[in-house]
């Protein structure tokens, strides 16, 4: 029996382009793929060989952000990236959920913004599928020695002046970001409760005992050495330690 891969994309070029390289290997290996992604990129999908599954209406969004009317401001820039990662985060894991549930994988294989795939973690890893973040994009690191994530800014020579700089930076996008990262903490919370009591029920038939599975907690913090990040927050968990690149 072949091996099976869902591999999650955000509808964007950028994304769908490189992991529909790394779908097309799989299929060319023997696998049995299917790509989770928007509508828009049925084509490339299909093309590498791999089936299509679209995502629902309320995930498929990303390519109309920032259509309208452009404005500016702190709130603009929360907003935007709500509306292109947040917001879909739970339709798109329901989504992904779905898939599974109607054919179990092997392997999920997602992009580092596909922030659905958070709803996996929620449950204990004998009862999820391996998960792996493909990096497609620039590492995104945290450290004392570098600025925040996609800045573009590279170090000092200098090391206590490029210290400091960095510490004011990430000090500082907390505070901007500050909204976005607490509607990502309701995304999480939300999930987790969800499958806390899925998890109950079901042991409390079985077994007549509570069960809490365990979930991905997410920190802001500064690490002194560099971790696995995000751009809307670096993730603690130790569930996505594997990476394709």
């Amino acid at each position: 029996m072949s091996r099976s891969a869902v591999l999650c994309s955000m509808p964007a070029t950028g994304h769908v382009g490189p992991l529909s390289v790394v779908a097309g290997e799989l299929v060319r290996r023997g696998w049995r793929v299917r790509m989770l992604t928007g509508a828009g990129y049925e084509a490339p999908v299909r093309a590498s060989g791999a089936e299509f599954v679209a995502l629902p209406a309320e995930a498929d969004t990303l390519d109309s952000i920032g259509a309208g009317e452009r404005t500016r401001g702190l709130a603009t820039i929360n907003h935007g990236v709500e509306q292109a990662f947040v917001a879909p985060a739970a339709p798109a894991g329901q989504a992904l959920e779905q898939m599974l549930a109607d054919e179990p994988a092997d392997v999920v294989l997602h992009d580092m913004t596909f922030l659905g795939v958070q709803t996996l973690f929620s449950r204990p890893r004998d009862q999820r599928p391996a998960t792996v973040l493909c990096g497609i994009g620039p590492a995104g690191f945290s450290s004392v020695d570098t600025a925040p994530y996609g800045l573009g800014l590279v170090p000092w020579r200098r090391t206590v002046p490029n210290r400091l700089r960095n510490r004011l930076l990430y000090r500082t996008s907390r505070v901007v970001l500050r909204p976005v990262h607490r509607s990502l903490d309701r995304f999480l919370a939300e999930f987790a409760r969800d499958h806390r009591q899925a998890a109950r029920r079901e042991a409390g038939d079985i077994a007549g005992v509570g069960v809490r599975p365990s979930t991905a907690r997410w920190s802001r913090r500064q690490p002194r050495s560099p971790t696995s990040r995000h751009p809307l927050g670096s993730t603690t968990s130790t569930r996505t330690s594997r990476s394709c690149t």
